[in-house]
């Protein structure tokens, strides 16, 4: 069965990944620094389930809010306040990735692998609301 609303959530996602690896990339060439980036190993691309799919997803988000949080708390030990506000945008972005990934898995176990087209039909109405951001995004 082919599930192009959800390809095409995680083909968005990728997208989005990579502007923010490029976000850091400028960053740190415009403070000075040296950016490499090193192979990463080839991700997992078969799934038992879209519900696994998902769940490895938001575990992924969920690693790297940590990641950028180690990084907000070094920034504060080093008083490198650039940095701080640097990664001030990455710790609202998470906030808001790690909800959407949570809400699609919900999503993604109500419907069960029997009645994957409510998921396919809940990513095709899913919208973009302003009054939906969450409280950290607002200030």
């Amino acid at each position: 069965e082919t599930l192009p609303e959800l390809a095409a959530y995680f083909y968005s996602q990728a997208d989005e990944e990579r502007a923010h690896a490029m976000r850091f990339a400028k960053y740190l060439v415009d403070a000075g620094g040296r950016v490499e980036i090193p192979a990463t190993p080839m991700p997992k691309s078969d799934f038992k389930s879209v519900e696994e799919a998902v769940q490895i997803s938001l575990d992924q988000e969920k690693t790297v809010t940590q990641q950028i949080n180690d990084l907000v708390e070094l920034s504060l030990k080093e008083s490198d306040h650039i940095t701080h506000n640097f990664l001030a945008w990455f710790l609202t972005e998470q906030l808001e990735e790690v909800s959407a990934m949570g809400d699609l898995l919900k999503t993604v176990q109500r419907a069960g692998e029997t009645n994957l087209l409510f998921v396919e039909d809940y990513l095709a109405r899913r919208k973009p609301r302003p009054s939906a951001k969450p409280a950290a995004a607002m200030a």
